[in-house]
């Protein structure tokens, strides 16, 4: 199967990223426990159409997450759902990476365009919003059309948009279409556009991660996070990570309040917090699933299952004793994703979150910061 796209190629110990090649092929059947580039462009593929973890690192390790990202796609295509990437899976990937897309539209229009589908039954439960108008949003738009007495063609365009906010209730993000409309305004949903513009946001919060950010949060820089949504505090130590900040809870205590943030399960979702150390306040956004390492064994030390589903690799874990298994991501105003080396629209829209908030709640923040002295 020959795929024209950008992938990210490893060379040596280091990652080149964004190499624009015309065709990657897969050489045959992929399947669990393989160990390979194939299994990386598998995953990287899987990743762009929203089934493979956006975080995880693509590894070319045909572990416990490749196999759900696999069995997901197959059963999203109405396909035998057995893990396993075949003749008939790799075609199926091919044939949607193909397909026309004629949709113009912004990222924070897209995950608005996601969030409304899913409200309403359309838009896989199980799937991100991420942004990418791909084969699972256009179905998604497909099906919602067809259940309205839409035309059906699954572009979001003017009639489409207007039908959705009406159900709803909410603003419409209308762009144009080839075939609903020829041109139209452009309206935003107000909590969608207030948590990606920076235009009333005081740029003494978003510290722009490269060349300022990364130098201010070095490397075993102590932490208190405080998550604006649940009002919680806990301690964090940054002890890895180059495009953002890799972390690690400091005591078994803080991951237990982390992971009750989290409703007591790990998981990637972005969540906008503050972090204070000295006298920084900084908007910044975490992602809750720790990857990459295994707390009983000895950091920067190559070993087998790391967390996260990242197989073999370099023990990303520093602090022991802690119960948490590897470091979580920690991203600032522009930093961006170790894979694709690109800013993730979705930990942006978070910081912004983050950094609204505390232009209008400085005060409450000092006076919570002072209780934990």
């Amino acid at each position: 199967m020959k795929v024209k796209k950008f992938v990210s190629v490893v060379v040596g110990s280091f990652l080149v990223l964004n190499m624009s090649v015309n065709v990657f092929s897969y050489s045959g059947t992929l399947k669990p426990e393989m160990n390979n580039s194939d299994v990386a462009s598998l995953q990287m593929d899987l990743k762009e159409l929203g089934f493979f973890p956006e975080e995880l690192e693509c590894t070319g390790y045909y572990g416990d997450i490749t196999v759900k990202a696999v069995k997901d796609f197959q059963k999203y295509n109405g396909m035998a759902s057995d893990g396993i990437a075949g003749k008939n899976t790799q075609e199926k990937i091919l044939e949607i990476f193909n397909a026309k897309n004629d949709v113009d539209m912004e990222v924070w229009q897209i995950i608005k365009l996601q969030q409304d589908l899913k409200k309403l039954g359309y838009f896989p439960a199980n799937i991100d919003c991420t942004g990418y108008y791909g084969e699972i949003t256009v179905k998604a738009v497909e099906q919602f059309q067809k259940k309205n007495s839409l035309l059906v063609d699954g572009v979001a365009g003017k009639n489409t948009l207007a039908k959705i906010a009406q159900l709803v209730g909410g603003t419409s993000t209308t762009v144009a279409s080839s075939s609903e409309s020829s041109s139209s305004t452009s309206t935003s949903s107000n909590e969608i556009k207030a948590s990606i513009s920076t235009e009333d946001v005081s740029k003494d919060y978003l510290v722009s991660w490269f060349g300022n950010g990364e130098n201010i949060l070095a490397k075993g820089t102590v932490v208190t996070v405080y998550d604006i949504n649940a009002g919680c505090t806990y301690n964090i130590k940054r002890t890895f990570g180059t495009n953002h900040a890799d972390c690690e809870t400091l005591t078994l205590q803080d991951t237990n309040i982390m992971k009750q943030i989290y409703g007591a399960n790990w998981s990637w979702d972005r969540r906008p917090v503050i972090l204070i150390f000295g006298k920084n306040r900084i908007a910044a956004s975490v992602a809750g699933m720790p990857h990459a390492g295994v707390d009983g064994a000895a950091s920067l030390k190559t070993v087998s299952s790391r967390s996260g589903g990242y197989g073999r690799g370099t023990n990303l874990d520093e602090i022991k004793g802690n119960g948490m298994n590897g470091v979580f991501d920690v991203h600032l105003y522009k930093s961006r994703t170790h894979v694709t080396g690109k800013e993730d629209p979705k930990h942006q829209a978070s910081v912004n979150v983050a950094a609204t908030w505390l232009s209008k709640n400085s005060d409450k923040l000092e006076e919570i910061i002072s209780k934990l002295k």
